[in-house]
């Protein structure tokens, strides 16, 4: 239809400009052009060089613009090929050059930006690659607590839910599928108020918990970690779950070899303070056996004898007593029993464990206890085990016969959480700052083959298992603080819900 319009106008043209032509030469020449021959013959050259020369001007104008439209529309469906040829350096050949290089311009960026989204995307299938193959359950939500990322991992085992299913959807919601009633109320403020926190402050969360869901007991760590931090805080959060039981398990093996090794070291020192006990009752039962034989209880004064030393013997019967319980209470084989400990009993009874032994009685401890602290869900054996260590710890770096230990214990609240902290602090040789860092880390240890560096990491996996923490403060020279933090709601045996 465009290439029949085209030609009616240009045949159309020569008409009217042959009979434009006509009417001049009418004029010109007089009413009797076209009596005349050779005027018609000068009137028909002149018109066909006029036409020819229309159609030839036509021809410049008109195709060069059919050419530009036709490009144009190429371009506009995507197709940045398309040239203009230039035949001329009118108006019409600097337009298409214009265009040409418009052209090439857009094509090299669009070769630039294609070779970038692929580049992207395959980075994307990278990244996405090595998430899934993370050996962590791993999801990350907006400000909406809706789900945007969902790894494979986080699709398997017994709290597993689909990816497809997730991404979209609130993730109160998602959790529901496992039984744990996350959309209710509680379930809802709960989960809201914990991520906030990382929303709001921009720092990481890291925690434990412990799952007895689907039978036996489940360790996880669970670390929140904030994501895109504005002015307004994080964007998003990345939450990832650790199963770390068999972490925990290996734990409790090497904290039973731990605990063996420590009670072979009290039990030389029990055998030593066992005989001076014995060796007092051996001499009061000598006695009596020599008052009996000299039938001499007829006397006030031998009876006073005889009560004094059944006193005596009593007495050093109840120590002996209290030294073995001690040793007994510390090597006893204990699973997990959590429930509500006392602090200062707990302390009190570690440090009058440690007295037993003669190379630790030349120090000097004192107590700073506040009345009334609140008592903390634990497993008490687990609890005497850390402040034994702590305890050792501290006296190894002091002298003998210049070194203090002060023990104190106070309550507050950390954040939002009610604990306790439990400060011992020695007048030592200090830690290294190097060393501060590793000091928890297991098998770290500065004294040689003397120790196996177990005891602090050890520590510090219990108190960490009981959702606390271990603070440290050193300066060479001048001595060290450890601060056990730990919740009064302490250990949770609850199932994992996040």
């Amino acid at each position: 239809m465009l290439v029949k319009g085209s030609l009616l106008i240009k045949i159309s043209g020569v008409v009217l400009l042959a009979w434009f032509l006509e009417i001049i030469l009418f004029v010109i020449w007089g009413s009797n052009v076209k009596d005349s021959w050779s005027h018609s013959l000068q009137f028909i050259f002149l018109s066909v060089f006029i036409a020819g020369g229309v159609l030839f001007y036509i021809y410049i104008i008109i195709k060069p613009m059919k050419r530009l439209l036709y490009a144009s529309k190429a371009a506009a469906s995507g197709d940045l090929s398309q040239r203009i040829p230039i035949f001329s350096g009118n108006e019409l050949g600097e337009v298409g050059i214009s265009f040409n290089g418009m052209a090439q311009q857009l094509e090299t960026a669009m070769d630039v930006l294609n070779k970038r989204s692929t580049e992207l995307e395959s980075l994307k299938v990278f990244l996405d690659s090595i998430i899934d193959n993370l050996p962590f359950n791993i999801y990350v939500i907006d400000r909406d607590l809706t789900v945007i990322a969902w790894n494979k991992k986080r699709e398997d085992g017994p709290f597993g839910i689909n990816r497809n299913f997730a991404i979209g959807k609130k993730l109160w919601h998602i959790l529901d599928m496992n039984l744990f009633k996350a959309s209710s109320p509680k379930g809802r403020a709960e989960m809201e108020k914990e991520f906030a926190e990382v929303f709001n402050s921009g720092k990481i969360i890291e925690r434990e918990e412990v799952s007895t869901s689907f039978g036996g007991k489940s360790f996880f760590k669970i670390i929140k970690v904030p994501l895109m931090i504005k002015e307004d805080g994080a964007q998003y959060v990345l939450t990832a779950i650790e199963d770390i039981t068999i972490r925990r398990q290996l734990e409790i093996q090497l904290m039973a070899k731990n605990r063996l090794a420590a009670i072979g070291e009290l039990a030389a020192g029990v055998a030593h303070e066992i005989n001076n006990p014995m060796a007092s009752m051996a001499v009061c039962v000598e006695s009596l056996l020599r008052s009996t034989a000299q039938a001499s209880f007829k006397r006030d004064e031998d009876s006073a004898k005889f009560n004094k030393y059944l006193k005596i013997i009593e007495r050093e019967i109840y120590r002996c007593k209290d030294i073995t319980t001690g040793l007994l209470n510390f090597s006893r084989d204990k699973t997990f029993v959590i429930r509500d400990v006392t602090v200062k009993d707990t302390l009190f009874e570690t440090i009058k464990l440690l007295q037993l032994q003669e190379k630790y009685r030349s120090f000097k401890i004192s107590t700073d206890i506040k009345d009334n602290l609140p008592s903390v869900s634990a497993d008490e054996g687990q609890l005497r085990q850390v402040f034994l260590a702590i305890m050792i710890n501290a006296f190894e770096a002091m002298a003998s016969e210049s070194g203090a230990l002060d023990i104190s214990a106070t309550d507050g609240m950390d954040g939002n959480t009610r604990v306790v902290r439990i400060a011992f602090k020695d007048n030592g040789c200090g830690i290294p700052k190097e060393n501060l860092s590793k000091i928890f880390t297991t098998f770290f240890t500065t004294k040689g083959n003397m120790r196996t560096g177990l005891g602090l990491s050890i520590c510090y996996g219990i108190v960490t298992q009981h959702g606390g923490r271990i603070e440290v403060e050193s300066k060479v020279g001048s001595g060290s603080i450890f601060t056990v933090i730990l919740p009064h709601n302490g250990m949770q045996n609850k199932p994992l819900n996040q």
